[in-house]
């Protein structure tokens, strides 16, 4: 099973939407003498179509790789993103990672667990699946990142600007 790509996470959205609306259209408004808490049957269908929806999000997001081969082919697609990130614009995140599996996508069995914090470098706003370890980034890029530095008064990782991180985490 291939990682979960942003238009599967924009199905999930849509179809959450969608029955969230379907849902609203279909709750008669309360009338006295009506059994209390009774809907039809059409807004339970709408209910179980949402708790589907959450289930098939848990489990994008549960996903993980036991393919090694597949594994690499993600840890490349990340660096070719990395080759196009501007550090002028990028948004930063810290986040807390293992050595060996810094994205969090492979099975446990792989993990070293050897947990160190990590800095997550992407264009701005874009996907969950398109965050780049700034080890993977070019020289260039991180160097560049690293000017962007604040000095002795930050508290993050090689003295990235507090105010760049999307996490807005405080000292």
């Amino acid at each position: 099973m291939p990682l979960p790509t942003e238009d599967d996470y924009k199905l999930v959205r849509k179809n959450l939407d969608e029955a969230i609306a379907n849902l609203v259209d279909a709750v008669p408004p309360r009338t006295a003498g009506k059994e209390e808490g009774g809907y039809s049957e059409q807004v339970y269908e709408l209910v179980w179509k949402l708790v589907e929806a959450g289930d098939a999000m848990k489990a994008a997001q549960n996903y993980k790789i036991t393919n090694m081969k597949e594994y690499k082919a993600e840890i490349k697609r990340r660096r070719k993103i990395g080759l196009t990130i501007d550090p002028a614009t990028a948004e930063t995140m810290f986040r807390m990672a293992d050595c060996g599996d810094p994205y969090d996508i492979l099975d446990a069995k792989y993990n070293c667990e050897c947990i160190h914090e990590t800095l997550f470098v992407r264009h701005p706003g874009a996907g969950p699946f398109d965050w780049v370890d700034f080890r993977d980034l070019p020289e260039a890029t991180r160097k560049t990142l690293l000017e962007r530095a604040t000095g002795e008064s930050c508290p993050f990782l090689n003295g990235l600007n507090p105010e760049d991180d999307i996490n807005k985490w405080s000292s």
